[in-house]
């Protein structure tokens, strides 16, 4: 620093300290682990779909990470079974649950997840090539589509790594017939819904891994809905299918079921304004970190 008047009555070298704090984030998972996180605030409203629900008279059995409702959690019904390993369940509210319903271990009332521990960016699509819509079998590439949809039972849908941007119609990306796979796939819709029926078989999805760098998709981002997007991700599973990686909707709903004497995988995490769990199957979610998104390391500078 240039000095003015201290030389007047100090001969020696003028030095200055500072200090600075700064804070470094490491890479953590998003929601802080939770299998299942919807962010809808609201309180309870009998059986709505307000938060987190649990319905239909199946199973559920989560492994790893737990239930987490910023709002409500609703038990429907009383014949169903959830069983959390290595987690908790968890509202910031309000919950129609009681001691009636198998619910394991029981439902613990919290605080709210702040936005912080679960904003995902959006990808970026702008580079990818146009390619209009896909209807039926074949293996297509990644791209920007109006829609991709494969409704006939014989239909084999397989998609190649990369990311998917679909800007269309109310049912942006449905599979309701056929087989479906994709590994290192992370499907974007920017606007509509996604639906694949327990009538595909088998479905086999599964999010990009960390290396090599996936970009423009994102590493362990399955399914994304944009934000403002208020449309749903349906997925009715079978026993052979299998899901890999976060499902994201923060504006959306998940719903998530299984049909009679199935027993669908999901080794997902699910993110959404409401998430709804249901159907007459044993359903696994099975939560491994390093299958799915993670925040980036972050460095603020505190003071």
């Amino acid at each position: 620093t240039n000095t003015a008047l201290i030389h007047f009555v100090y001969s020696g070298p003028v030095q200055g300290q500072v200090e600075a704090v700064a804070r470094v984030r490491p890479r953590t998972p998003l929601a802080y682990g939770h299998a299942i996180v919807a962010l809808n605030d609201a309180p309870c409203s009998g059986n709505s779909l307000i938060g987190v629900r649990f319905s239909g008279n199946g199973n559920v059995d989560i492994n790893g990470g737990g239930v987490y409702s910023n709002g409500c959690l609703v038990c429907s019904g009383v014949s169903f079974d959830v069983d959390v390993v290595d987690g908790n369940v968890n509202f910031a509210d309000s919950t129609t649950c009681n001691v009636s319903h198998n619910v394991d271990p029981a439902p613990q009332l919290t605080s709210p997840i702040p936005a912080s521990a679960f904003v995902v960016d959006e990808p970026d699509c702008s580079g990818l090539p146009n390619r209009g819509s896909h209807m039926g079998s074949g293996t297509i590439q990644p791209g920007i589509y109006t829609k991709i949809q494969a409704t006939n039972v014989h239909d084999v849908l397989v998609m190649e790594p990369g990311l998917y941007c679909l800007t269309g119609t109310p049912l942006a990306f449905k599979v309701t017939g056929g087989e479906l796979s994709g590994d290192g796939v992370t499907i974007f819709v920017e606007s509509g819904s996604v639906q694949v029926s327990g009538n595909v078989e088998p479905v086999d999805l599964r999010a990009p891994g960390p290396d090599p760098d996936p970009s423009p998709a994102i590493s362990g981002v399955l399914i994304f809905l944009a934000e403002g997007n208020t449309g749903d991700v349906q997925l009715t599973g079978n026993s052979n299918s299998y899901y890999e990686g976060t499902i994201y909707a923060p504006d959306g709903e998940v719903n998530v079921t299984g049909s009679s004497g199935t027993f669908p995988t999901f080794n997902t995490q699910i993110v959404a304004w409401n998430v709804d769990v249901g159907g007459s199957a044993t359903i696994d979610i099975n939560f491994n970190g390093a299958e799915n998104y993670a925040t980036p390391p972050k460095l603020d500078l505190q003071e």
